[in-house]
């Protein structure tokens, strides 16, 4: 069976986290970021221009957490980033639960924090997508 393109980690909140993961289709060119930066989860949409360092440029990004106000200093987080089989759809999921997910191909995002709000022709996901996202994320991973 086919698993999806996934990254697992074991990071600890507040502390200066880098997860990074390319899409399966290598000609589509998309990266998906997780950042803690100390203070906050960031999940990023990037476009590859090249490779190696700097060739990312963030497109896209959704806050996935605050540190100190949705998780304590120091917890350990299960972090996962996956894609979907085609390189289409990725996501973040802390936990066992989906915290942000962009559809690469319709330029769309969505996260639990609805912050910060897509620009730069990105959409925002509604809200009520959520529960079937979520769904879906849970047959790829369990894949």
């Amino acid at each position: 069976m086919h698993h999806p393109h996934l990254l697992h980690a074991l990071v600890h909140a507040g502390s200066e986290s880098f997860l990074a993961l390319e899409s399966p289709d290598r000609n589509g060119g998309w990266s998906l970021v997780f950042e803690d930066d100390g203070d906050s989860g960031y999940a990023y949409a990037c476009r590859m221009d090249g490779h190696g360092p700097g060739s990312a440029r963030i497109v896209e990004s959704k806050l996935v957490y605050v540190v100190d106000r949705d998780v304590e200093r120091d917890a350990a987080l299960s972090i996962e980033l996956v894609w979907d089989d085609d390189g289409r759809r990725a996501g973040v999921v802390i936990g066992n639960r989906l915290s942000a997910a962009f559809d690469f191909c319709a330029s769309a995002a969505w996260s639990r924090t609805g912050f910060p709000e897509c620009c730069d022709g990105w959409n925002e996901l509604p809200a009520s997508v959520c529960d079937e996202v979520e769904r879906w994320f849970e047959r790829v991973r369990a894949r």
